[in-house]
C-alpha cells in the first residue's frame, strides 16, 4: 500500500476527543478481600499461569 503523502497520525481522528470520565473509586475492596478471593497468592500478589514463552 502506498502511503506517500499521508500525514502519519497520533490520534485517529482529526481533533483528539476525550469520552472517559474522572476517575472516582467507589465501593473500594480490601488487598485482603482480594487475595482471599484469588485462586494462588504468593507474597501478597495474585499469581497466574505463565502467558508468554
Amino acid at each position: 500500500m502506498d502511503t506517500t503523502g499521508v500525514e502519519p497520525l497520533a490520534y485517529p481522528y482529526e481533533i483528539e476527543t476525550s469520552f472517559l470520565r474522572e476517575d472516582n473509586p467507589v465501593d473500594v475492596i480490601s488487598l485482603e478481600d482480594v487475595l482471599a478471593n484469588a485462586k494462588s497468592v504468593q507474597e501478597n500478589q495474585i499469581k497466574v499461569p505463565k502467558v508468554v514463552g
